[in-house]
């Protein structure tokens, strides 16, 4: 038997029941196993309770629950028997409807509001069953009344309102005279009377804090200006000419972590407060201001933007200059923020000839590197920026770099003596003199005064051949490029006679 709609804490009647059928449908008669009911499909999510689910003993395969009932409204609850090793069977849907009523509950309580002004959130008041299911058929009116009333204050607004769908939703109640405290009381003339939560009605007399002068976009650091400016105002909007009120501003909306800075609290004079040098931070779009005040409602300013702030980088020395080719230079730079903006930048400053250059954070304030030709060159520092901070070139500013000198030297020349006519290896080495460096190019060439042969600086060596024999200078001269100055080196070699050898060829 599927189970029907029933009310809720009501047994589902006709009784449900559970058959344990064999493969062809048949009624198992010697079933006697223990059946168990579950939810299949629970729409209250989860609050609803199940009750007489057994688990329940079959009688010759028939399981009987003649007690099952759920406590909470839903439409298309299912439940699932199961029982050992038999397959489960899922149930058709069936709907819960709630049971007759029997109390009252203040659905949203009143809350915590200024005098005079309506209580918000809207208080409700449901008509609800023994299971705290709304009874949504009913529509009968319902009365609310203060039932503490420490002020004693007076309520107004709409006090009688009918119920729709069991609840009925007071909208505009609101109380005059401030106190802690109060409780409301529900009555319908039927159910028993209920009584709120305790709610405190503030100091407000229609005063409140509202923003004349608006924050507008500014930069990251920079006062905002115009100033803000906040009113003390009563519950028309008019600036209460007399308030001295010590007025306080926070961050209300705060997008980027931002903290507010500047003179704060400020009082008002003749109802004003003007805070003349406010400043956020971090960079953010949607920031909003809340403007507090002992007594008085707070306010919130409408949204605004913090911007990054504009810098000025500039390279205030390079060292040396001039250098030489591949000399270490050090370059020294400043990154300023430019006014009414204030903080400190961070980041990286790439200093850069177009071709060679070093980066160094902004705190560093130097970097080092080298040039790797000689020339007039111009720097230039970068700075590329931080969240909220705009970057920023320097002017350029020239330099100039000079070819580095060179040392030659032969080291070696071999065999020593030689011969005429012997090829004799020629080593040498050309080196960059310090503070330069790199790796010079060109020629070297090697020569005896009327012999000669030449190699790269890099090859180190080449061969000379004398033709005459004697006490030969050999020089080896490296002729420069254009990064290096050139330099030569000269070694004493003696060239011997070379040896004959005389024979007759003939006797005729």
């Amino acid at each position: 038997m599927q189970p029907t709609d029933a009310d809720a804490g009501d047994n589902i009647s006709p009784a449900v029941e559970v058959t344990a059928r064999d493969g062809l449908g048949n009624t198992d008669l010697t079933y006697n196993q223990p059946v168990t009911l579950t939810f299949a499909n629970d729409p209250s999510g989860g609050a609803a309770t199940l009750s007489g689910g057994g688990p329940v003993s079959a009688v010759s395969g028939l399981a009987t629950f003649a007690n099952v009932r759920l406590d909470k409204v839903g439409s298309g609850y299912t439940l699932v028997a199961s029982s050992g090793t038999l397959t489960s069977t899922t149930s058709a849907p069936f709907n819960v409807t709630h049971a007759a009523a029997t109390q009252l509950v203040f659905e949203q309580e009143p809350s915590n509001t200024i005098a005079g002004e309506a209580i918000v959130p809207a208080v409700r008041v449901a008509v609800r069953d023994a299971f705290d299911n709304t009874v949504t058929s009913t529509s009968r009116p319902i009365t609310v009344a203060i039932g503490t009333n420490p002020g004693p204050g007076t309520l107004a607004g709409t006090k009688t309102v009918n119920a729709v769908s069991g609840v009925a939703t007071f909208s505009d109640l609101s109380i005059d005279v401030a106190a802690d405290g109060y409780t409301l009381t529900a009555n319908d003339g039927v159910l028993p009377q209920v009584t709120s939560v305790a709610f405190d009605i503030q100091v407000g007399s229609g005063n409140k804090l509202a923003f004349v002068g608006q924050p507008s976009t500014v930069q990251a650091g920079a006062a905002i200006t115009p100033p803000v400016q906040v009113a003390v105002q009563d519950g028309s909007g008019n600036t209460v000419p007399g308030a001295t009120d010590a007025i306080t501003l926070f961050i209300g909306t705060n997008p980027s972590g931002g903290t507010l800075s500047g003179t704060n609290p400020v009082n008002a004079i003749n109802g004003i407060a003007t805070f003349s040098d406010l400043s956020i931070n971090n960079v953010g779009a949607g920031y909003t201001l809340t403007a507090l005040a002992s007594g008085l409602s707070s306010a919130t300013s409408t949204g605004f933007s913090v911007t990054t702030a504009a810098t000025s980088t500039s390279i205030t020395l390079n060292v040396p200059n001039p250098s030489v080719t591949g000399q270490t230079v050090t370059v020294q730079y400043s990154v300023s923020v430019t006014p009414p903006a204030s903080g400190t930048p961070t980041g990286t400053v790439t200093v850069t000839d177009g071709t060679n250059g070093c980066s160094a954070s902004v705190a560093a304030g130097s970097c080092s590197f080298q040039f790797t030709s000689a020339g007039s060159k111009n720097l230039t520092a970068t700075y590329g920026g931080d969240a909220n901070f705009s970057g920023s070139v320097s002017s350029p500013v020239a330099h100039t770099v000079n070819a580095a000198a060179t040392t030659t030297l032969v080291t070696a020349d071999d065999p020593e003596p030689s011969v005429t006519g012997q090829p004799i290896t020629v080593n040498y080495t050309v080196s960059v003199t310090s503070p330069g460096g790199g790796a010079p190019t060109g020629i070297v060439t090697v020569s005896d005064g009327t012999d000669s042969c030449s190699g790269s600086p890099a090859a180190g060596t080449c061969q000379l051949i004398p033709t005459t024999a004697g006490l030969k200078t050999l020089t080896a001269t490296y002729a420069g490029d254009g990064n290096f100055n050139g330099s030569s080196d000269t070694e004493a070699h003696q060239v011997n006679a070379a040896a004959t050898t005389t024979a007759i060829s003939q006797d005729l």
